[in-house]
């Protein structure tokens, strides 16, 4: 009867009884991150944000290469869908079977082995076999493989790099986010340069050609004026 009668104010009410009330109210101790000196871990981020993506991105500008060298095929399309479809299902693969049997390190490591070798494959692709020749569908199928190949490193590399990142304070995250978007400007910057140089290579053939048909319109004229007054002669 006693126990009956005491006040509910002995029941523990303390914010900070458990766990997950400390953290919901903010209570406890966070450690603070080590800071970033000269903004390094920022830095280092960012390339890798620029890594995973950059190689799809070198692949998808070259259209117009691959397009010149395989004239009867949809380069972007048939691209886009092989990367996507590879990179999606062995992105399943590695979050069902993988994600806690191997390290996010490995991961990352052996995604930038892959970009790497699937980068290798084109020039040295053309060097050997298609050296500039148009309409080598073999080589347009090892290019593919090349592509598929990316698509795998890409699942690999931008799952254990993300999952790194949320573990870190969310600049790093942005870090890797805004590596992403700098990898497409490089490479729709080299492929605008690309085009450039081209296009004065272009304007300078023509300036030769219009300077060169001057030269053959003033010979001509001379020629001209050479043979009238030699006819003028003759006839005086």
């Amino acid at each position: 009867m006693g126990s009956a009668g005491k006040p509910a104010d002995d029941i523990s009410t303390d914010p900070e009884s458990g766990p997950e009330t400390s953290l919901l109210h903010g209570g406890g101790s966070t450690p603070k991150s080590p800071p970033d000196s000269f903004h390094l871990a920022y830095i280092i981020y960012f390339t890798l944000g620029v890594g995973f993506l950059l190689p799809w991105n070198a692949f998808i500008t070259a259209v117009d290469y691959f397009s010149y060298l395989y004239p009867s095929t949809a380069v972007d399309r048939i691209f886009a869908v092989v990367y996507m479809l590879v990179g999606l299902f062995c992105l399943l693969v590695i979050i069902v079977f993988y994600a806690h049997k191997s390290l996010a390190s490995f991961r990352i490591n052996l995604g930038l082995v892959l970009f790497a070798i699937s980068l290798l494959v084109i020039p040295v692709l053309d060097l050997v076999y298609v050296k500039g020749r148009v309409g080598l569908y073999v080589g347009f199928d090892i290019t593919s493989v090349a592509v598929g190949l990316s698509g795998v490193a890409d699942a690999l590399m931008q799952g254990g790099l993300i999952g790194v990142a949320g573990e870190m304070p969310e600049r790093y995250t942005q870090a890797v986010i805004a590596g992403t978007a700098g990898s497409v400007g490089i490479a729709s910057g080299s492929d605008a340069n690309g085009k450039l140089c081209c296009l004065e290579r272009e304007l300078s053939w023509i300036k030769m050609e219009l300077s060169s048909s001057r030269i053959r319109n003033a010979l001509g004229l001379e020629l001209i004026r050479w043979i009238r007054a030699g006819t003028d002669a003759g006839t005086d």
